[in-house]
């Protein structure tokens, strides 16, 4: 009975720690995005950027952030896929209106810029 209890505390510090992994390379992968999109300050004062935020999704760790001044969309969710590329989703409210794939991280600036008009630099 012992032993089933301590098998069970260790799965769930083993599955904890696992969690925490995945949460640090998510917040890297983040960092790493906003980095390629020319940083957060940047992106507040050229498109309004707000409510960002990281995570893991099954298809991998992403960056969500909305913005302002667009009407083709007002969010939009960048995720980091096992090909080393990204897949991005742009969105107008819960309608996603364009999803590319097999993006590479010197791609995302040309094609924030191409799909939803604003310009991440002057």
């Amino acid at each position: 009975m012992n032993d089933d209890i301590n098998e069970m505390a260790i799965e769930d510090q083993m599955q904890k720690a696992q969690d925490a992994e995945r949460q640090e390379e998510a917040q890297i992968v983040a960092e790493t995005i906003m980095d390629q999109l020319g940083g957060g300050r940047k992106l507040k004062m050229m498109i309004g950027m707000h409510t960002a935020f990281f995570g893991t999704s099954k298809q991998g760790p992403f960056l969500q952030f909305g913005f302002k001044m667009s009407k083709h969309s007002n969010k939009v969710r960048i995720t980091l896929n096992g090909s080393d590329t990204y897949t991005v989703e742009f969105c107008k409210g819960v309608k996603c209106t364009a999803l590319k794939e097999y993006i590479y991280g010197d791609m995302l600036i040309s094609l924030f810029e191409k799909t939803t008009g604003l310009y991440l630099s002057l």
